[in-house]
C-alpha cells in the first residue's frame, strides 16, 4: 500500500502552524490545542487528511507517560495517604453527573437511551464510541457530544485557571518550575536505560491489556516506580514531549468530519447547555476538593475537569500545576467509567 506522503506532509504543516498560532496568542497547552483545533477546522471543510498509522498514537502516549514518570519521587507521593474520602467523592460525583447529563439528553433530544448514556459519559472519545457502536447507539452523535465537551473543557478550564484564578502562588509555582528546569541536572537528557526500559515494558503491557490510555499510564507507572525503588532518575528531551503533545492534538482533530457542523447546528442549544452543565459540574467538584484537601484551586480544577485523561495531563503540565495529583484523580474517574459505569450501562440497557 502506497504511503500518502503529500497527505502526511500537509498534516504536519497544519499541525505545526496550529501550534505556532496557539503559542503566539499564549494559549494554554498550545502544542495540544493549536494542532487539534486547526486540524479539526480543515477536516470540517471536507478536505480529507490521512489518518495516522495505528502505532503512532501509542508511541505518543509512551513518550508522554515517560515524561510524567520522570517527575515522580517519594516526596511527591505523600499526598496519597489522605485520599480515601476525596476519591470516594470523585467516584460518586462521576456516576451522579453522568446519570444527570444522560437524563437531560433523553428529555431534550430524540436520542435513544444508549446514545444519551454514552454521549454523557466523560470518557475517551474512541473507547466510548466503540462501546456505543456495539449497543446500536447513534455513534456520530456520541462522537460529537464527546468532542464538544472535551474541547470546551480543554479551552474553558485552563483559561479559568489562568485568567480568573491566576494567584500569586501559581506565579511562584511557574517561576520555581522554570528555575528548576534551568538549574537541575535533569534538565539535560539523562537516558538511564533501566528506568526508561521499565516504562517501555509496563506501557506496552498496559497496551496489550487494552487499558484506556494504557501506554501513557503504564509508562508513567514504570518510570515513576523505577525512580522510587532504584533511587535513579531519567529524563527525555523536551522536544520529544512537545511532539507527543502535537501528535495527541492531531489525533483528536482528525476525528472531526464535514458532517460535524450540520450535526452541531441542528442541536446547538442542547449541546451547549449539556456542555455547560458538565463544565459547571467540574468547577463545583473542584471547590469541593479544595475544601477537603486544602490544595490550590488550580490543581483541584484540573483534577476535577471532565475531559480526557491525556488531554488534562498535558494541560496540567503546561500551566504548572501538580501533575501527579491531576493524574491520580483523572485516573480514578477513568476507572469509575470503565469498571463501574460501563457494566452498569450494560445491565441497564439489557433490561429495558
Amino acid at each position: 500500500m502506497a504511503v500518502d506522503w503529500w497527505g502526511y506532509t500537509s498534516l504536519l504543516v497544519i499541525a505545526i502552524l496550529g501550534w505556532k498560532l496557539a503559542k503566539a496568542v499564549k494559549a494554554p497547552a498550545s502544542a495540544l490545542l493549536g494542532p487539534m483545533l486547526l486540524v479539526a477546522a480543515v477536516q470540517t471543510t471536507g478536505v480529507s487528511l490521512p489518518n495516522l498509522p495505528a502505532l503512532v498514537n501509542p508511541l505518543f502516549q509512551l513518550v508522554l507517560g515517560t515524561a510524567l514518570g520522570t517527575r515522580v519521587d517519594r516526596e511527591k507521593l505523600v499526598f496519597l495517604k489522605d485520599m480515601v474520602l476525596p476519591t470516594l467523592v470523585v467516584v460518586g460525583w462521576t456516576i451522579g453527573t453522568t446519570a444527570l447529563a444522560a437524563e437531560m439528553l433523553v428529555l431534550t433530544t430524540d436520542l435513544g437511551l444508549a446514545s444519551a448514556l454514552f454521549g454523557a459519559t466523560p470518557g475517551g472519545i474512541v473507547e466510548v464510541s466503540v462501546i456505543a457502536m456495539s449497543y446500536g447507539a447513534d455513534t456520530p452523535m456520541v462522537v460529537l457530544l464527546q468532542l464538544v465537551r472535551m474541547i470546551l473543557v480543554i479551552i474553558i478550564i485552563p483559561l479559568w485557571v489562568i485568567r480568573t484564578f491566576k494567584s500569586e502562588t501559581m506565579s511562584e509555582q511557574a517561576a520555581t518550575r522554570e528555575m528548576e528546569d534551568s538549574t537541575a541536572p535533569s534538565a539535560k537528557w539523562q537516558p538511564c536505560p533501566e528506568v526508561l526500559i521499565s516504562g517501555l515494558i509496563i506501557g506496552l503491557f498496559f497496551l496489550y491489556l487494552g487499558f484506556p490510555a494504557g501506554p501513557m499510564i503504564g509508562a508513567m507507572i514504570g518510570v515513576g516506580a523505577s525512580n522510587v525503588l532504584l533511587n535513579r532518575h531519567a529524563d527525555i528531551p523536551e522536544r520529544w514531549h512537545q511532539w507527543a503533545q502535537i501528535g495527541v492534538g492531531v489525533t483528536v482533530g482528525l476525528q472531526f468530519g464535514p458532517e460535524v457542523p450540520h450535526q452541531f447546528a441542528s442541536l446547538i442549544l442542547v449541546i451547549m447547555l449539556f456542555s455547560a452543565v458538565i463544565v459547571l459540574s467540574g468547577i463545583l467538584l473542584a471547590f469541593l476538593l479544595k475544601s477537603m484537601t486544602g490544595w490550590e484551586f488550580n490543581t483541584c480544577l484540573l483534577c476535577a475537569a471532565p475531559a480526557g485523561l491525556i488531554q488534562m495531563v498535558v494541560v496540567a503540565n503546561d500551566i504548572g500545576v501538580d501533575v501527579l495529583k491531576v493524574v491520580y484523580f483523572q485516573l480514578m474517574r477513568l476507572l469509575t467509567i470503565y469498571l463501574l459505569l460501563q457494566p452498569l450501562f450494560h445491565w441497564y440497557l439489557t433490561k429495558v
